[in-house]
């Protein structure tokens, strides 16, 4: 008897349809009127269809594709040298934000204008060398229709390295033969990135000590006892952000 019961028995999915339809046509029913001399009027039932639409219809409306473009206001740069990213996004309405990425390190995180743009100043203290800068749209979900997600191109950026400033501030550059004789050295650069390495004192054209900067771009050097009056000259040797460069000769006199 279970076996003949089964092959008797309504699906599930029918069943549920044989109860969906008829609360449907209640419910048209429902948007009937009565006149006064009792039949119905059922033009009113033409408003099924705009009803319908306004509960699916922007639910039911496919997602919009998106195009995200991104440019550099310059493709070479010298380090600490601002570098503007512009973003445009196209299709449908964008709205939310654009992530800017360089070589895949997220960056910067904007929102988009009212007419699907972004402008993001690049990082000034990104190292030297190459790099590839995208630009990555996360869509509009809620949007009426839904807006996907896009990446950009990539766009290639070259940073060069900065030119230095080297300092000779705070020596005493006229002493007794008996007094130390000690060359303060400053090397700054952009900021945020200091320079490192080493400086050389040249004494009339001879080099007469070599020292390492200090974690803030600083040393000193002191040239020997016996130094008399001479043209004393800094140099800096560069490192991988900044170029070699040189301070301004100083005379420097012993009494």
């Amino acid at each position: 008897m279970r076996r003949a019961d089964r092959r008797n028995a309504v699906p599930a999915g029918l069943a549920a349809l044989a109860l969906v339809v008829p609360l449907t046509l209640v419910g048209i029913a429902g948007l009937t009127e009565t006149t006064r001399d009792g039949t119905h009027d059922a033009g009113n039932a033409s408003d099924v269809g705009p009803l319908l639409a306004d509960v699916v219809g922007d639910s039911m409306a496919p997602p919009v594709a998106s195009t995200t473009l991104l440019s550099l206001s310059s493709s070479i740069a010298v380090l600490g040298s601002p570098v503007t990213a512009r973003v445009q996004v196209t299709g449908g309405s964008p709205t939310g934000s654009v992530q800017v990425l360089v070589d895949g390190t997220p960056v910067a995180t904007v929102p988009l204008a009212a007419d699907g743009t972004a402008t993001v100043r690049l990082p000034a203290d990104v190292a030297t060398g190459r790099f590839t800068v995208t630009a990555v749209y996360g869509g509009a979900p809620t949007a009426a229709p839904p807006v996907l997600g896009s990446t950009s191109a990539a766009a290639s950026l070259t940073v060069t390295r900065a030119v230095p400033t080297v300092r000779t501030d705070g020596t005493d550059w006229t002493v007794r033969r008996g007094d130390p004789k000690d060359v303060q050295v400053r090397v700054a650069g952009v900021e945020g990135v200091t320079p490192t390495g080493t400086v050389d004192v040249w004494v009339n054209g001879v080099r007469k000590a070599t020292a390492a900067l200090d974690p803030r771009g600083a040393a000193v050097v002191t040239l020997p006892k016996g130094t008399r009056a001479s043209l004393v000259i800094v140099t800096f040797a560069g490192d991988p952000t900044y170029l070699p460069w040189i301070a301004t000769p100083r005379l420097l006199v012993v009494r």
